[in-house]
C-alpha cells in the first residue's frame, strides 16, 4: 500500500496490537487512578454535602424556605460571581464590547420565550409604523355649515 492510498485511513501507520496495547493498559491504568482519587474526594465531601442538607431543612423547618428557592438562588449568585470573574479577566476594550452584548436589550432576557417573542414582535412593529410616513390628514367637510 502506497503513502496515498494509506492517507484517510485508520490504522494506517498501526504497528502491531501487542505494541498498541500498552496504550491500552496506560490508559486503564490512569482511569483506575482517576477512580480512586474521585472515591476519596467523594468521602472527603461527605460531611459537607450532609451539612448542607441539614441547613436547608433547618431553613425549612425554621423559616418556612423552601429547600429549592435556596439551591436555586445559591447557584444564581455562584453564576453571578462566575460572570463578574469572566469579565474581570477581559481587556477593557473587549470588556466594554461584551458588556454591551450582555445589555438586555442586545440580546433580550426573554428571547425565545412567547413574552419575549411577542416584545420582539411588538418592537418590529413599533419600528416599521415609526419609519413609515405619517398617513395624510384627514380632509375636513368642505361644506361646514351643511
Amino acid at each position: 500500500m502506497t503513502d496515498e492510498q494509506a492517507n484517510g485511513q485508520i490504522g494506517h501507520n498501526a504497528g502491531n496490537f501487542e505494541d498498541m496495547a500498552q496504550y491500552i493498559i496506560r490508559t486503564e491504568n490512569l482511569d483506575e487512578e482517576l477512580r480512586k482519587k474521585k472515591s476519596a474526594h467523594a468521602a472527603d465531601c461527605r460531611p459537607l454535602h450532609q451539612d448542607k442538607k441539614q441547613i436547608i431543612k433547618d431553613a425549612y423547618s425554621e423559616m418556612g424556605v423552601p429547600g429549592d428557592a435556596i439551591r436555586a438562588v445559591v447557584s444564581v449568585r455562584e453564576l453571578r460571581r462566575r460572570e463578574a470573574e469572566l469579565l474581570y479577566g477581559l481587556k477593557d476594550d473587549i470588556r466594554f464590547f461584551a458588556d454591551n452584548l450582555l445589555d438586555t436589550k442586545a440580546l433580550g432576557q426573554l428571547g425565545g420565550t412567547p413574552l419575549g417573542d411577542a416584545a420582539m414582535v411588538r418592537d418590529a412593529q413599533e419600528q416599521a409604523a415609526a419609519a413609515s410616513p405619517p398617513p395624510p390628514p384627514a380632509a375636513e367637510n368642505a361644506n361646514p355649515g351643511a
